[in-house]
């Protein structure tokens, strides 16, 4: 979670921290944090990220299909 909180400049650390255990949760790495955050606004709150995350588990990070 500290990692996350330092590699994302435009979100709150409460956005930061919630991003960080989302992502551990579903076993991904900082990168995937960093994936996240080039989605998310600055205003964008838990129920926007928490449906940018399901969005993106559902249809995968947009490589190679």
């Amino acid at each position: 979670m500290d990692v996350s909180e330092t590699v994302l400049p435009k979100t709150s650390p409460s956005i930061d921290r919630y991003i960080g255990e989302q992502i551990w949760k579903n076993g991904g790495d900082i990168r995937d944090v960093v994936s996240i955050d080039r989605l998310v606004k600055k205003n964008d709150g838990h129920e926007e990220i928490a449906q940018i995350l399901t969005t993106i588990s559902k249809y995968g990070h947009g490589g190679t299909s």
